[in-house]
């Protein structure tokens, strides 16, 4: 190790088809922490991402996450260890393209607020983020992300489209 960032991803999943092709599109370079929710807690995720963040392995500096019908797009990976190596006290938030695999989806303006940030576009210092509960509501990825700006001195927004919300969608 070269005592950069070290990113893990949490991966949770109810095990749908499309569990190969996300896991696939993380690559080597982040720890993958996959945390099988099935038969699923009804909970949109949330036990799953919370389990997710209790068995991080010790070395992970920085946590993302990845649900099992979504996917990263190519070079994001790398995209968020540059942006946690450039503040590694920072939340990252990037963007989102939809289903049809060209509208971006996420944020438009840059505030935390519903509907505007997406569970796959988040980067935030493990340590931080093991204090954060995932909340069991539908809506919960801007409430984590507004619960962890309020613990970390800045959110940094990027432009970068990182993520493709249900790819296979886009597909047909």
């Amino acid at each position: 190790m070269d005592g950069g960032p070290v990113l893990a991803v949490i991966v949770p999943t109810i095990g749908r088809p499309t569990l190969d092709r996300a896991l696939a599109s993380i690559g080597r370079d982040a720890a993958v922490v996959q945390v099988n929710d099935d038969p699923p807690h009804n909970d949109y995720g949330a036990w799953a991402r919370n389990f997710g963040l209790r068995v991080l392995p010790p070395f992970a500096t920085h946590v993302a996450y990845l649900d099992d019908d979504d996917e990263y797009l190519p070079g994001a990976v790398a995209s968020f260890v540059a942006w946690a190596t450039a503040d590694p006290d920072a939340l990252h938030i990037g963007r989102m393209l939809g289903d049809d695999g060209e509208t971006v989806v996420s944020w438009r303006e840059r505030r935390i607020a519903k509907g505007h940030v997406a569970t796959p576009t988040m980067v935030a210092p493990a340590d931080v983020a093991q204090r954060i509960e995932w909340q069991r509501v539908y809506d919960h990825d801007w409430r984590w992300a507004r619960d962890v700006a309020a613990e970390v001195p800045r959110v940094v927004w990027h432009d970068e489209v990182v993520a493709v919300v249900r790819p296979q969608r886009s597909a047909r």
